[in-house]
């Protein structure tokens, strides 16, 4: 069993994906319309780029690939307003990897890989240098993502 959900990491800036466990298409699904919806008001406000993290660290296993619909599952890309997404924790996974790369190359997505979440934000802080200062990502993780009971007994296996 698994969890993707998507929090503000910087209110209409920055979108954090958290997942963790066993993800299924329904957790893309669901995943998806969130950052869609964070999306769209941003750009009600007027917001011209939205970036997201995806963090990857917790978690164990994609769906099959014909569950991922060739990548097309994630229609949050196509937003006019999506900005970067940086994959983090792509080397526990190497399915990720190359879903990763089937992503940029079919849906020409603006898309990087980054080891650990401190890393991630230096990289968004060079692509992106007029972003305001970022929490540290940690210590904002640790306050601000809880896992539900079941979750926090796998990952803690």
């Amino acid at each position: 069993m698994g969890s993707s959900t998507a929090y503000w990491y910087v209110t209409n800036k920055i979108i954090f994906v958290h997942n963790v466990g066993d993800l299924t298409a329904d957790n893309f699904h669901q995943v998806d319309r969130q950052i869609i919806d964070f999306m769209r008001a941003a750009q009600e406000q007027g917001v011209e780029k939205v970036h997201v993290f995806v963090d990857c660290t917790e978690m164990r296993r994609l769906p099959p690939i014909g569950d991922l619909e060739g990548g097309r599952i994630l229609k949050y890309m196509v937003e006019p307003n999506c900005g970067w997404s940086i994959v983090v924790g792509y080397r526990n996974n190497p399915f990720l990897s190359i879903l990763s790369r089937l992503l940029t190359s079919v849906m020409g997505v603006d898309l990087y890989m980054a080891d650990t979440l401190p890393k991630a934000t230096t990289l968004l802080k060079q692509i992106e240098p007029t972003l305001p200062e970022l929490p540290e990502i940690e210590t904002w993780k640790q306050n601000h993502i809880t896992l539900p009971q079941d979750e926090k007994n796998h990952s803690a296996n």
